[in-house]
């Protein structure tokens, strides 16, 4: 099942939550009719009124993927009193769409117009690097086959174009497209790690940000964790170590956690019970993963097949 498909699936149907930290804190909530936040920079501003409560977006810093606190578009410029600082991204906890960067001034501008900070674009830049060289060691070490350094050097390729494009058609890379790059790149990481031994995953940016059908997104940890038990799941099941009806029976525990989240939730958030609950199906989804995994890597070896 194509990765990307059941991703955009599973995403867009489960409302995001606050950190779980969020929910032991004492600030008053006051409910009542927002707008979207207006974002400068672009011709149009969206203005149409939502109920909702001001913690509709969240302000999030996109290398650690902390929330550092929720925008009312009423109090611009300002998160608790304090100036809203250069870089940070504003999402629609809602829906996780990134709904822009912030400048200078404290604006929210709009992430295709504002220049990406330095140290993201920077780090893209070191950690293209660093694979190129981890590959090419690897190769010529005999550690992986000619086959696999090709698909992986593909991959690079793929993203140094991208980089090249995007800076073609300006003077600098802006926000949306660092985001974009960083999350493509963190994705061909999580690949090379368990063919290139000598990777270390270190995520550019923080993986709660994903790429949902060519749109880069927030996910809260509980979405964020489905997800990665997901592609673990096809992962796994393209090496032959898990069996169709194994995948079957994951995705269907996974399709039932993600349905329980969504009637568990109320006014888009979670008590720490029910956060707990969701934990714990995960964690035995992800035991009967590795149980799976491990019969069939027991069948294969009594048969004399390799198991790595």
């Amino acid at each position: 099942m194509n990765y990307f498909k059941t991703l955009s699936l599973l995403a867009m149907t489960v409302a995001l939550a606050a950190p779980a930290y969020s929910e032991t804190e004492t600030t008053v909530i006051e409910t009542r009719t927002v707008t979207t936040p207006s974002v400068v920079s672009t011709p149009v501003t969206v203005t149409t009124p939502l109920a909702a409560s001001v913690r509709t977006y969240a302000v999030v810093d996109p290398i650690s993927g902390v929330v550092k606190d929720y925008y009312d578009p009423q109090v611009r410029r300002t998160i608790s009193g304090v100036v809203l600082s250069p870089g940070l991204i504003v999402v629609d906890r809602g829906n996780g769409r990134l709904i822009g960067s912030i400048d200078a001034l404290g604006n929210i501008v709009d992430l295709k117009m504002a220049t990406a900070a330095p140290l993201l674009t920077t780090s893209i830049d070191t950690r293209r690097r660093d694979l190129e060289m981890a590959l090419d060691s690897a190769l010529s070490k005999g550690e992986i086959t000619v086959a696999q350094a090709q698909e992986l050097r593909d991959g690079l390729e793929k993203i140094a174009a991208q980089e090249a494009a995007a800076l073609a058609a300006g003077s600098a890379i802006n926000t949306y497209e660092a985001m974009l790059l960083a999350t493509n790149l963190d994705m061909l990481q999580a690949r090379f790690a368990p063919i290139v031994k000598t990777v270390t995953v270190k995520p550019v940016i923080s993986p709660q940000f994903i790429t949902v059908s060519g749109q880069t997104v927030y996910t809260d940890t509980l979405t964020y964790r489905r997800t990665k038990i997901l592609q673990r799941i096809d992962d796994e099941y393209a090496a032959g170590r898990l069996s169709s009806e194994n995948v079957s029976d994951l995705k269907s525990k996974l399709n039932s956690i993600a349905s329980d989240e969504t009637r568990y939730r109320k006014d888009g958030d979670l008590s720490s019970s029910r956060r707990k609950t969701l934990d714990v199906k995960l964690d035995r989804v992800q035991t009967a993963l590795e149980r799976d995994v491990a019969n069939i890597n027991a069948k294969r070896s009594r048969i004399g097949i390799r198991v790595d």
